[in-house]
């Protein structure tokens, strides 16, 4: 009777190790994919210098390609009060801050890592954020 007892206790050690290591993959998996479509707005906003109608459609369209979830309930972004300008997406949730500086303007994107799970895509939605090389105006 010892040893079975022993046998169930370790089986449940590994099943709570296994269930552990289940959820930090997920949540890799969701990092990186919200680490490359950062990346990859990032790069829409630089290839166009600015953003506007065309380059917003372009980042939607390139979200609905990657397959993110639409901004169900209209959340929109905050305004930070450093004195940029603030562009948010409509269908997606992302948001798109302007500085300016002495020689021309940056932006400043932030998108979110969501989850398709009905109650933890509300609850956990971590931001990536990362800027653009400076646009120098002419």
């Amino acid at each position: 009777m010892k040893e079975s007892v022993g046998t169930a206790f370790l089986i449940n050690i590994i099943l709570v190790f296994l269930a552990v290591i289940g959820f930090l993959m997920i949540g890799f998996f969701g990092y990186s994919r919200a680490y490359k479509t950062k990346n990859k707005v990032i790069d829409i906003i630089e290839r166009h210098e600015t953003f506007d109608h065309e380059t917003q459609a372009e980042i939607d369209e390139y979200y609905k390609y990657v397959g993110y979830a639409t901004n169900r309930g209209g959340k929109k972004c905050k305004p930070k009060n450093d004195g940029s300008k603030l562009f948010s997406g409509t269908n997606y949730k992302y948001c798109v801050y302007q500085y300016p500086t002495g020689r021309g303007y940056y932006y400043s994107v932030t998108v979110y890592m969501t989850y398709n799970f009905p109650i933890v895509q509300s609850l956990i939605q971590i931001p990536v954020e990362g800027e653009t090389k400076i646009i120098y105006e002419l």
